[in-house]
Formats: C-alpha cells, sequence, structure tokens
C-alpha cells in the first residue's frame, strides 16, 4: 500500500503499513505488531526519501540495505547521545552517510540539543549537516523512557509513551496535511522516533494568520485532545510560512 506523498513522506511497507491500519492500539498490543516483524529489528519506517535519492548504490536490494545501515546508524549514536557523547554520535553517523553517498566527504553530521516537554520524554534533538552547500534534510529525534512490562502503571502508558506517539505519527502521515509534521521512522529498540524538522522559510516573509487547527484536522478526519500554542508553529511548504502541528500524542481519530 503506497500514498501519494511529497519528497520526504515516508513509504507504507511491511511493519510501517501494519501499524498504519489503526491509531488506538494499546502499548501492548503494538509491541505485539513489532514482534511479528522480527525482520524489521524494532524499526518501522523509512528515512526520508530525499535521503534516499543520494544513496550512492544502483540495485534495489543495495539501496534497502543502505537504508537500513544508516537506521541501525542512528540508534548507534543515540546510544551515544544518551550519555552527552555528541562528538562520538557525530562521528557515527557522519560515517555512515560518508559511506552510502548522502552527504559530501568533507560535510558532516552534528546533533544539537533541543527542549522539549512531555512526561514521557527523555531528550530531543535535531540532526543536521555542516560543511559546503549542506542540502540533506534535517530532522528532529525525540527519545522517550523505557518501561518495564511489569510496571504498575500499564493503564496511563497502554496510550501515552513510545509506542502510541509513533503509531499516531504514523497513521496521521496517511492524511498527507501540510499542516501535521511527518514521521519518518520509529526505533522500538532504541525508544526514540525521527520526524520532520519545522523550521520557518528563509528570508523575509509575513507571518501566517493561525489557523482553526481544529478545524483543519476534522477534515483529516482527526482530532486533538490537548491542542494549545506550543503543539503548533511556523514551518514552511512550497517555500511559503505555514502553521505546523508538531504534538502528535494527542492525536485521535474525529467522532462523527
Amino acid at each position: 500500500m503506497q500514498i501519494k506523498n511529497n519528497t520526504n513522506t515516508p513509504k507504507f511497507t511491511g511493519l510501517y503499513s501494519n501499524l498504519a491500519k489503526d491509531m488506538h492500539k494499546t502499548t501492548r498490543e503494538i509491541e505485539a505488531e513489532f514482534d511479528l516483524f522480527q525482520n524489521a529489528d524494532g524499526i518501522a519506517g523509512s528515512i526520508p526519501t530525499s535521503w534516499s535519492a543520494k544513496i550512492n548504490k544502483i540495485s534495489k536490494v543495495e539501496r534497502q540495505k543502505a537504508k537500513s545501515e544508516i537506521q541501525h546508524a542512528m540508534r548507534d549514536a543515540i546510544e551515544m547521545l544518551k550519555t552527552n557523547r555528541f562528538k562520538d554520535a557525530s562521528k557515527i553517523i557522519t560515517d555512515a552517510a560518508h559511506q552510502f553517498g548522502i552527504i559530501p566527504e568533507n560535510n558532516k553530521l552534528l546533533f544539537v540539543k533541543r527542549k522539549v516537554r512531555g512526561s514521557q520524554i527523555t531528550n530531543a534533538f535535531v540532526m543536521k549537516e555542516y560543511g559546503k552547500k549542506p542540502s540533506l534534510t534535517r530532522v528532529f529525534i525525540k527519545c522517550f523512557k523505557h518501561h518495564d512490562k511489569e510496571m504498575e502503571n500499564w493503564g496511563f502508558l497502554d496510550y501515552h509513551g513510545f509506542y502510541p506517539e509513533l503509531v499516531r505519527g504514523i497513521f496521521a502521515n496517511k492524511k498527507c496535511s501540510k499542516h501535521i509534521v511527518k514521521t519518518f521512522w520509529g526505533d522500538a529498540k532504541g525508544y526514540f522516533m525521527v520526524s520532520e524538522y519545522v523550521v520557518p522559510p528563509t528570508g523575509k516573509y509575513k507571518r501566517p494568520k493561525l489557523p482553526n487547527m481544529t478545524k483543519i484536522l476534522r477534515k483529516n478526519g482527526l482530532d486533538h485532545m490537548d491542542l494549545h500554542d506550543e503543539n503548533i508553529i511556523i514551518g514552511s511548504y512550497n517555500g511559503k510560512p505555514i502553521w505546523k502541528l508538531v504534538d502528535l500524542g494527542g492525536l485521535v481519530e474525529a467522532r462523527h
């Protein structure tokens, strides 16, 4: 199953496609889905298609392997970031990017820590290319608390934390709305999500009027249980400023 997408929308295949069918599964139900797809190695989704287009491999098999290795390099880099080893994290992901040609040899990828709110979130980072004429799409990485399956508060965690938020992001991708941030992939072994990093257009621009985000969401069959100003920021779409929803944790299907 595929959807019409822009240059950075992930394609729905395998585990990713399965998770996209229902946004209201519980944490344990989602974990069971991951267990059914052992070959996915805990990864649901893919790198941005703008990254894929740069991969210096020709065959489909080689390109798919390259994408997987980039995702696993990100997993290793995130482990380094959890102990503030930023230099080591940068080297790991930069080496993978050089190996598959997605950035020039003299350029590098760096992580910048960002403040983010959320009871189940531990850290957040932006990954950006530095060097001559950087062109790699920046991504936002959100790390989540890891929970033991025997914890007493599973009633709350069934619908909060890494698994439910990942599935909501995957489900929202199907809507192809320019007003909703894209989710690229989630890593159940590293407990992090990689999504679109929202930046405003370059140069001078007129601040757009804040839209009725509830109306926009409902037009796409969605609603949000905790919609407020901090969840909506100015990004860009085709070079023009646009408001985007960046907090997907409160998304639900709209009631008709």
